[in-house]
């Protein structure tokens, strides 16, 4: 049996053996230490982002949910700002805007939706094939779409809760005028295209092609006058017509009509 000497002995070795191995363990902490590159403050790390009610900014990017939540960003309250510091509103953008695929435009604001192909509808109170849609204090909004039927651009202006009611759609009320195949319209309505292959179509399929105030005859269906400004001016029927009267009129006879009827 261990004397009460022994057991001193025992005792003050382990005290021994744990004091070498504090001073190793406090040796290798300390060796493991490094010194700041920077005179404190300077050189600290930046605070972590965090549900306090002061504003934070961040250098970096910021990258949000990577994992695929539902709901990727919740903005509850006040404005949002691309490229401003200042929003003025709920998403303030100062730039150019693209939506769609990468590359498709570099245009000031690019539309993309290649599912989107359809007229407007016509009825129900929610249209769903536009690109952009604008609509101020009342009930008409303006819907923008594609046709991808031949590549068409539509415009509709329609109620926004009831979409079987339409609105006028005005060019310029305020004056100026209209060009439609030219990019310096000489009148309210200019027509520009090929002579004798261009112009309006009428409801009935109808192509007009001359000019001199064409107008159609209330008394026959299919057919039209055409004023031709003198009396011995000639203005032949558009294809697919024949001249069926002639009359001249003015004081002096200083202008002629001639009537152009459908062939059936």
């Amino acid at each position: 049996m261990p004397t009460k000497k022994t057991q001193t002995i025992a005792l003050y070795f382990s005290v021994i053996i744990m004091a070498i191995a504090s001073i190793f363990w406090v040796n290798g902490l300390i060796l493991a230490w490094t010194a700041p590159t920077a005179v404190p403050p300077a050189g600290n790390v930046a605070a972590p982002l965090n549900v306090g009610s002061t504003g934070q900014s961040k250098a970096g990017g910021l990258i949000l949910n990577t994992g695929g939540a539902a709901t990727g960003l919740i903005v509850n309250s006040g404005n949002v700002g691309i490229g401003t510091a200042a929003p003025e509103q709920k998403l303030h953008i100062q730039g150019n805007v693209q939506i769609g695929q990468i590359g498709q435009s570099v245009s000031l604001l690019s539309l993309s939706n290649q599912q989107v192909i359809s007229l407007p509808a016509t009825s129900g109170n929610t249209q769903v094939t536009n690109l952009l849609s604008l609509s101020g204090p009342q009930n008409g909004r303006l819907y923008v779409g594609v046709y991808g039927a031949n590549n068409g651009v539509w415009f509709q202006n329609s109620n926004s809760g009831v979409l079987s009611v339409n609105y006028p759609l005005l060019l310029n009320p305020n004056g100026g005028n209209v060009g439609i195949g030219t990019a310096a319209p000489g009148a309210k309505l200019h027509v520009a295209g090929t002579a004798g292959v261009d112009g309006i179509m009428f409801p009935d399929g109808t192509l007009q092609t001359t000019a001199g105030g064409a107008s159609w005859s209330s008394e026959q269906t299919g057919c039209y006058e055409v004023y031709t400004g003198a009396w011995n001016t000639w203005v032949a029927c558009n294809a697919g017509y024949v001249v069926t009267a002639v009359w001249f009129a003015g004081v002096g006879i200083t202008h002629g009509h001639v009537r152009c009827c459908k062939i059936r």
